[in-house]
């Protein structure tokens, strides 16, 4: 699977003549900022050379989001890293995804690309749930919540 993921880069980099970096996580297990996320995402960057060798590059984003905390975290070592980045949405971005597209410089969207809104999390009696899925909740103080 790694050399499709790699020629499908190479691919992308020839179109936009930019570095093309893939975020890949999986929002199922994504729990949010934990000690050690942001370390394990520096030194993705650090260890692929990205942050030395690359000014301007774009990162390609797919899929329906994860935690707040993590994709504000991600966006603001990206910021802080990159003078000038893109962000390319293949299929979808959706919920956390937004805030590292809300922070580049440019974005590339296809015909058939969707952009998603933000669907916030809270948490209610130790549990912790998303807002759209919960507008309707049988449960008033859930919905309450999620408006």
């Amino acid at each position: 699977m790694n050399g499709v993921r790699e020629e499908l880069n190479r691919k992308l980099e020839s179109l936009f003549g930019e570095r093309v970096i893939s975020l890949i996580y999986n929002p199922e297990n994504e729990e949010g900022v934990k000690k050690g996320d942001e370390y394990y995402i520096r030194c993705l960057l650090e260890r692929e050379n990205i942050i030395k060798n690359v000014d301007k590059c774009v990162f390609l984003l797919n899929g329906s989001g994860g935690h707040f905390e993590t994709a504000l975290l991600i966006s603001h070592i990206i910021r802080n890293n990159f003078p000038y980045y893109s962000c390319f949405i293949p299929t979808v971005a959706g919920s956390a995804l937004c805030y590292i597209i809300l922070h580049a410089n440019k974005v590339y969207i296809g015909k058939s690309s969707l952009l998603t809104q933000i669907d916030p999390i809270f948490e209610h009696e130790g549990e912790r749930y998303r807002a759209i899925k919960h507008l309707d909740d049988q449960n008033e103080n859930i919905r309450n919540k999620a408006h």
